[in-house]
């Protein structure tokens, strides 16, 4: 039986396969009677199951975590895993001090 985590990045793949573009966690959420008959509870939690997937740089995001896609063309300047966006903004952070 699939997790709420992986019928979430299917529901992903499905809405960019339809849309042809990268997905709002609306649309991951309308995705998702398509590919599972697990009950789907709000968008909300279909919005904290991508930004865990995002955490674990399973899926890209923008920089307002709006939309996600699961597509590498799009990695780059706008498009990245959480772990190159967390470098890109606190490159010289440390927590063992200077």
């Amino acid at each position: 039986m699939p997790t709420f985590r992986a019928v979430t990045k299917e529901a992903l793949q499905t809405a960019e396969n339809i849309l042809g573009r990268p997905a709002y966690i609306v649309e991951i959420y309308n995705s998702w009677p398509r590919i599972s008959s697990k009950p789907r509870f709000a968008p909300m939690f279909v919005g904290q199951a991508i930004c865990d997937l995002y955490q674990n740089d399973e899926v890209l995001a923008d920089d307002n975590l709006e939309q996600f896609t699961l597509d590498p063309t799009f990695q780059g300047k706008f498009f990245m895993t959480f772990s190159e966006r967390k470098e890109k903004k606190f490159a010289h952070y440390s927590l063992t001090g200077p």
